[in-house]
């Protein structure tokens, strides 16, 4: 789809639309354009997100369970 599937939630973190479709972008904006406290908490529970999922010490357990696995 149009943005990043594995990494936005859909109304929750962000909006996706179908790729290639200019029609379904276009919906998307307006809805966006149309909500804004929605949009606001939005950009905050998509910035928690990645703090949470995507960050150094997130990235170093992940690596240390690979390896413990592996050994």
């Amino acid at each position: 789809g149009g943005g990043h599937m594995e990494i936005i939630r859909h109304g929750d973190t962000g909006w996706l639309y179908d790729h290639g479709n200019i029609t379904d972008f276009i919906t998307q904006l307006h809805k966006i354009m149309q909500k804004g406290k929605v949009v606001d908490s939005a950009v905050q529970r998509a910035y928690m997100h990645a703090c949470s999922k995507y960050s150094s010490a997130e990235h170093a357990k992940n690596i240390i369970s690979i390896y413990n696995r592996l050994y």
